[in-house]
């Protein structure tokens, strides 16, 4: 899916529903909502223990700024450059995180993003899937760390035979999702090492059931991503380190 067509679905989202108020819309809606915001938080917490702090920090896609809030809590950061395509998710991030200092709002396109500076520390939750080249952000993505530097990203694990199976139709915006192995294989390609897969949300395909996804989360999230795992995981994280 094209940037400008991200950029408009996003910059309109509050139109619709309860969407002025992002992240209660996106993760506490429902009880299956809920659980996904449980499971990303305590998985967040337990990835980012090696997240070296006092860093130089860029996100991509912070959306309302419900992430940023959790890494925030957890390490310090010198500054905090949050990239995002919509300016109506900038402006509900900056509402959300008013009592936060040192955070720069930039409206871009994150291939087309520039700063005079690296960072220390990358982070992305729920965004990758939408960029058209994830090769070429990957490869960007080099180009703006600093060696050694520490990154998660979170991204949708594509289990389209799944949504076939159920006959359940994918809409246009979320056939960008990309195979784990497949990003640990650009990640290898642009210098970076020490890459890890963990379950972040998990699902039982079959079921809409928010404590079912709960318990299947617990028994597999500390574990890295498997055979076993990949048929549960809706989401997952990829660690990694700028070689």
């Amino acid at each position: 899916m094209q940037s400008e067509e991200i950029k408009k679905f996003y910059n309109t989202l509050p139109q619709k529903d309860q969407a002025a108020d992002y992240e209660s819309y996106r993760w506490h809606k429902d009880e299956l909502a809920q659980a996904g915001y449980v499971m990303n938080l305590n998985s967040l917490n337990f990835l980012i223990k090696d997240c070296p702090e006092n860093q130089d920090y860029l996100e991509l896609g912070p959306g309302a700024g419900t992430w940023t809030k959790v890494l925030l809590k957890q390490k310090l950061q010198q500054t905090i450059d949050l990239v995002d395509i919509s300016s109506e998710m900038l402006k509900q991030a900056e509402n959300n995180l008013i009592d936060l200092s040192n955070l720069h709002y930039i409206e871009s396109d994150f291939v087309n993003f520039r700063p005079n500076k690296k960072y220390g520390v990358f982070f992305s939750c729920r965004a990758f899937e939408y960029l058209s080249d994830q090769e070429g952000a990957i490869r960007h993505l080099a180009e703006l760390l600093n060696q050694g530097a520490w990154g998660l990203i979170i991204t949708k694990n594509p289990r389209y035979f799944f949504d076939r199976l159920l006959g359940r139709k994918v809409v246009k915006m979320h056939l960008g999702q990309i195979n784990p192995f497949k990003l640990k294989g650009f990640l290898q390609k642009y210098g970076f090492n020490k890459i890890e897969i963990y379950p972040i949300t998990v699902t039982c395909p079959l079921f809409k059931s928010a404590k079912l996804n709960y318990l299947a989360y617990k028994i597999l999230y500390r574990f890295k991503y498997s055979l076993i795992s990949c048929l549960f995981t809706e989401a997952y994280g990829i660690k990694f380190r700028k070689s």
